[in-house]
């Protein structure tokens, strides 16, 4: 890490625009480049040239509200952790090293949330890196940072990386602040044996009991009464020996089956229910008693166990037969349509069905399998016959219904796990269904995804952006990957896909657009996702050209025109203005700006009180936005839109000296002829605001006039008189 150098004297500079001031709280977001020394009791701070990593806030509350399950092996763990964390501590440092899946995110964050102060911030930070780098990691007072390192692609580390963490800790400590950095075990095996005194080093080997665990989110999730039915002998052995990850899975298929039971239980058993605070204990109020459903606690224990026993049987190798029931490679193919559809016309199902059993012929050259003809078609069993054998219902109108929740993603988990051969060619047909019913929604996107999901499978995500740029489903992309984003155990590795989506000319900046846009506007966004999301935006604004542009600038406009996400784009600006990123996200972040009013107003919204950007950044952000005018063809029409509807009066001679002051500082004068011939043509007075704009820009020169403009006096106003007139 290069160090900072104090300022002569021990004196802290002028505050700079965009940086905490020194005696704010420590606000639940950061990511501003900010290196930050003790000199004497003076914090100074200055910009840092290279981006520090990102970092969400994580809600103390909400850390302890988790689910959580007391492991004895932990203990060890435990204790260092506690004394890593209490006040005084000498260690800036730790380091957990753990198995995958034995929940090591839950206990670091547990640790966390309940040995720190209220007043230390909990942060997690994303490590958007080619490999770890000491000098990406933020340093700033009264911070907890979480960093958890799982990519061997680019979070493998190296001993020289250790032992700079290591100095990096002693800063740390500095400033009461603290790291806690997580390996995998696969990862720590690079530079297994490193050693720090000063570096405590905990390993986590053991996963929570998963029976305790499935039992604590069920509380969690309000699902009390399906507790009974995770506890039957059957259910008790098939979560016997899960992993955290994989309890949690199936905590998913138990509600999934819950949710379809036909009875109501639900209704029956819901009760008021609150998850405990820490050290408080949960209300012993009793749940209603209510008859326990055998027919859902079988559904609920095949869920648990994928089904195996009955797919076994469907894929065995033995051909069909008198007694035999293995299916056919027609059959098969069937079956896999039939649950990626779920619901639609047979026809539907058998043509895709088709066409899937085509592509597997067609990548086994040589094999005993011929395409299907009309003849073979024709020569075999009737389709609804076959689809009634399957299970699946079948309307007098030929409509097909196969509802089974949880075998319908066992199916598909079941042929990728046990035929590791036809992967690649089961996405690509998935990926190049087509899509028949634009109101519905696409049965390959949930399918894919729920294959994704299951396996945590990112390589799987990009192999399908491959497949859908070239079959320009691009649709399909983007709703498959918002689906993974929602896990958050692959949101991670989802973000950094998009990174380097966004960063290729020949990616798909459409899909990162569109996978962007919810994650901004939505309410329930959470901030650090939509700092992340703008990250991806600004490396893709720096080669969006046309109508990836258009798409990016239309997307801007829309968070323009929310209230709460505005200071998005004024971070960017200012982002831009003050520190070294490029401009690019910048530019277009004003351009959407320049749109915004005051509430009940026509006044502009940036020079609202208090301003949203000190007039001199905004003034320099629209002399290099008109200066490069013929890149953003907007900057003109959308400045003279900024002055056209300003009443006369104070606010309009704000707006004639910023944008005068910006035009003063251009080195062209094409910039302000442009402009003056649009306010000539959009005011309803032609030449009014064009000449009181010309007027302020000579006023307003230093020299007396326009460097392009010659030696021409300056226009001086009446004292005491606005320039614009009586």
């Amino acid at each position: 890490m290069t160090p900072d150098h104090p300022a002569p004297g021990g004196e802290p500079g002028p505050a700079v625009h965009g940086l905490p001031d020194e005696a704010a709280a420590p606000g639940p977001v950061t990511n501003i480049g900010v290196l930050a020394h003790h000199i004497g009791p003076v914090v100074h701070q200055e910009v840092r040239r290279r981006e520090v990593l990102d970092a969400t806030d994580l809600p103390r509350d909400a850390l302890l509200l988790a689910p959580y399950v007391d492991v004895d092996e932990w203990s060890e763990a435990l204790a260092t952790g506690t004394a890593f964390l209490a006040p005084g501590g000498t260690s800036g440092v730790m380091l957990v090293v753990a198995r995958r899946g034995c929940g090591s995110s839950t206990f670091v964050r547990r640790l966390c949330a309940e040995n720190t102060s209220g007043t230390m911030a909990i942060l997690d930070l994303e490590p958007d890196w080619d490999s770890p780098s000491v000098s990406r990691l933020p340093l700033e007072p009264q911070r907890i940072y979480i960093l958890e390192l799982k990519d061997p692609a680019t979070d493998l580390p190296s001993s020289g990386f250790l032992d700079r963490l290591a100095v990096f800790g002693e800063q740390l400590v500095g400033h009461d602040s603290r790291l806690i950095v997580t390996f995998t075990e696969q990862l720590w095996e690079s530079v297994d044996g490193w050693q720090r005194l000063q570096v405590p080093t905990v390993r986590l080997c053991a996963a929570p009991d998963p029976q305790q665990l499935v039992e604590e989110h069920l509380r969690a999730r309000k699902r009390p009464a399906a507790i009974v039915y995770v506890r039957t002998a059957v259910a008790r052995a098939l979560l016997r020996g899960m992993n955290a990850v994989e309890a949690t899975r199936a905590v998913e298929t138990v509600i999934r089956q819950w949710g379809s039971a036909p009875t109501g239980l639900e209704q029956q058993a819901a009760v008021p229910w609150l998850p405990a605070l820490a050290g408080l204990r949960r209300s012993s109020v009793p749940h209603p008693e209510h008859e326990f459903d055998q027919d859902l606690a079988s559904r609920i224990e095949s869920a648990l166990g994928d089904w195996r026993i009955e797919l076994d049987r469907l894929f065995s190798e033995a051909g069909p037969g008198p007694g035999g029931s293995s299916l056919s490679l027609r059959l098969r193919c069937l079956l896999v349509s039939l649950v990626v559809h779920r619901s639609a016309p047979a026809h539907t199902i058998d043509q895709d069905a088709l066409a899937l059993e085509t592509a597997l012929v067609r990548a086994s050259p040589g094999g005993s399998y011929g395409e299907p003809t009309v003849a073979t078609l024709f020569a075999g069993q009737g389709l609804r016959s076959r689809l009634t054998a399957l299970s699946a219902q079948v309307d007098p109108y030929d409509q097909v219904v196969f509802d089974r929740p949880g075998y319908t993603e066992a199916v598909l988990v079941y042929v990728w796990d046990n035929f590791p051969q036809i992967r690649s060619t089961l996405l690509d047909w998935l990926v190049r269904l087509p899509v028949r019913d634009r109101t519905g929604a696409d049965p390959a996107a949930r399918a894919l995804a729920e294959l994704i999901l299951r396996h945590k499978d990112i390589d799987r995500l990009d192999e399908s952006r491959r497949i859908a740029v070239a079959a320009g489903r691009i649709t399909l992309l983007t709703e498959v990957t918002g689906r993974i984003l929602a896990d958050e155990h692959m949101r991670r590795g989802v973000w950094q896909l998009m990174t380097s989506w966004a960063k290729s000319q020949t990616g798909p900046g459409q899909a990162v657009i569109d996978i962007c846009r919810p994650v901004l506007l939505a309410p329930e966004s959470r901030s650090g996702d939509r700092r992340l999301a703008m990250t991806r935006l600004r490396h893709l604004a720096q080669h969006a050209e046309n109508g990836l542009r258009e798409r990016l600038l239309a997307l801007l406009d829309d968070l323009a025109a929310e209230e709460r996400t505005l200071p998005l784009l004024v971070s960017e600006v200012d982002t831009w203005l003050t520190r070294d990123r490029p401009g690019h996200l910048g530019t277009l972040s004003l351009l959407a700006l320049l749109t915004v009013r005051q509430e009940g107003g026509s006044e502009p919204w940036l020079l609202s009180t208090p301003a949203p950007l000190p007039e001199h950044l905004l003034t320099r952000g629209l002399a290099e936005l008109l200066g490069n005018f013929r890149d953003h063809p907007e900057a003109v029409p959308r400045t003279a839109g900024w002055l056209q509807p300003v009443p006369e009066g104070n606010a309009l001679d704000r707006v004639l000296g910023c944008l005068a002051a910006g035009l003063s500082a251009s080195a062209e004068a094409d910039p302000s002829m442009h402009l003056m011939s649009a306010l000539t043509d959009a005011d309803s007075d032609p030449g009014r605001l064009r000449d009181l704009l010309f007027q302020r820009m000579l006023g307003g020169t230093p020299q007396g006039g326009h460097p392009e403009w010659g030696d021409r006096p300056a226009v001086q106003p009446v004292p005491d008189q606005p320039v614009y007139g009586p």
